[in-house]
């Protein structure tokens, strides 16, 4: 009678059970928060993508990959495209940009919660 050794069970579990991990496929968490202030806002961005941001004249720019967003000094664009109207004195414009969504805060004040960009 063939008793199995070690080796021959390890080698039994791998080959019943590697099949089932194979199509397993870990999720990248990456994240990226940006901000940058000026003397009359500070801007806040939080992104599933690495990103960048940056100012030009009154407007803070974000890019993460091929896609920006733009805070203007009254309205949000993603995109070129606008998303949200912002009141012109908000000092904080927080944005997160997470899985597609879009959320907009200002001054504490939700503007735009997290939806698909316009």
């Amino acid at each position: 009678m063939y008793a199995p050794n070690a080796r021959t069970i390890i080698l039994l579990a791998l080959v019943c059970f590697l099949p089932a991990f194979a199509g397993c496929k870990v999720k990248s968490n990456t994240r990226s928060t940006v901000e940058m202030s000026t003397p009359f806002r500070h801007v806040k961005a939080t992104l599933d993508k690495l990103a960048m941001i940056r100012n030009e004249g009154n407007n803070f720019i974000v890019t993460f990959g091929n896609r920006k967003l733009v805070v203007e000094t009254d309205r949000v664009l993603l995109d070129d495209k606008e998303q949200t109207k912002i009141p012109a004195t908000a000092a904080s414009v927080t944005m997160e940009f997470i899985d597609g969504k879009l959320s907009v805060i200002a001054d504490g004040k939700t503007l735009r919660e997290s939806s698909p960009p316009n």
